[in-house]
């Protein structure tokens, strides 16, 4: 039978809503087994599912696009879940998910958790109801309860942002314990031996690599790790005052600051100068992520550029390749950090 091109309108010349109700009855199949269909259930058999997207058409239940997906079983969608969209280094990397997507026909659901592991899990069923694609994901914490809810999904996925051991789903990092390595170095070279560190929260493994590039580089050039340097905060900008308001209160001397991301460091830096310290010349500060920000601010601080847009386009190319090919295991990227140097700690 032909598609129908007959449409019912109200009093007024608009269109009347069809409903799910409708298309079951067309169909000759419940209601339950539409919603099956439209969410792509392996219980529902293929001849159903082509009865409900011939339903679908005539009655033209929704735009041409879920039949048309229901067909090809692509939604062209991509579902993105961030952290922190507040966090200026995350709109850069969903930038460029967005850009990418964009110029493969995709749109992407960008979802925010802020830091919420629960909300994790919502958007991820969010997803999965409705029919995405392919998942580009950025934990909030705990990365081995959320690799628990991804592994229960059979939808192509991507980690952004975040190192596993898991070597099962593809990754899109920066190499962090690098990146802190450069940072550490640089201020050793221009003679700080008590280099206070912030970390990030010690759950995240992109914490741990830089705690470890910070005391890989002290280690290697003979300087001791002290414990009552390694302070910890959350990657926000009240967090980095806080740690450096603790660090001052306990009367621990440094001559150096290091954080594990900007925000944290404009925090301490805030701090640094409410107390009187001069930045460079009493305190040098460096800084992780290299967001607008960190040349705005004055001074100007210098840090170690994470290439948030390009790993933002690199993900979706990489979850592309995963909703296309017949591969099953798909390479992991791992960008280079650069350090920049500006005022709060100038070059050599």
């Amino acid at each position: 039978m032909p598609r129908s091109n007959i449409k019912t309108f109200r009093k007024g010349g608009l269109p009347i809503k069809v409903t799910i109700k409708e298309v079951a009855k067309h169909a000759g199949v419940s209601i339950s087994t539409v919603s099956l269909a439209i969410n792509k259930k392996e219980r529902v058999s293929e001849e159903l599912r082509q009865r409900v997207v011939k339903a679908i058409d005539e009655l033209n239940y929704r735009p041409n696009g879920l039949a048309r997906s229901l067909k090809s079983k692509k939604s062209k969608v991509i579902g993105l879940i961030i952290p922190d969209i507040v966090n200026p280094f995350f709109p850069l990397m969903v930038r460029g998910v967005g850009d990418t997507a964009k110029r493969f026909g995709y749109n992407i659901i960008l979802c925010n958790t802020d830091g919420e592991v629960k909300e994790e899990a919502t958007f991820l069923r969010l997803f999965e109801e409705k029919c995405v694609d392919g998942i580009i994901f950025t934990c909030a914490g705990r990365i081995k309860k959320s690799l628990s809810l991804l592994n229960e999904l059979s939808i192509p996925k991507v980690i952004l942002d975040r190192r596993l051991d898991d070597l099962s789903i593809p990754t899109v990092t920066v190499d962090n314990t690098k990146g802190a390595y450069m940072a550490t170095c640089h201020l050793i070279g221009k003679g700080k031996q008590r280099i206070l560190f912030i970390s990030g929260p010690d759950q995240l493994q992109s914490s741990l690599d830089r705690l470890n590039g910070y005391q890989q580089a002290l280690t290697e050039n003979r300087l001791a790790v002290h414990p009552e340097l390694i302070t910890y905060g959350d990657f926000s900008f009240e967090g980095g005052q806080k740690a450096l308001k603790d660090v001052i209160a306990n009367k621990i001397s440094f001559d150096a600051v290091f954080g594990a991301n900007d925000m944290m460091t404009l925090g301490a830096m805030m701090v640094l100068s409410e107390f009187g310290l001069d930045i460079p010349g009493g305190i040098e500060v460096v800084g992780y992520d290299d967001i607008l920000l960190a040349s705005l601010f004055k001074p100007a601080l210098t840090t170690v550029r994470q290439p948030a847009y390009e790993m933002g386009c690199e993900a979706v190319k990489m979850i592309l390749r995963a909703i296309h090919s017949k591969k099953t295991w798909i390479p992991s990227k791992v960008f280079e950090p650069q350090l920049i140097t500006r005022e709060s700690s100038p070059g050599n």
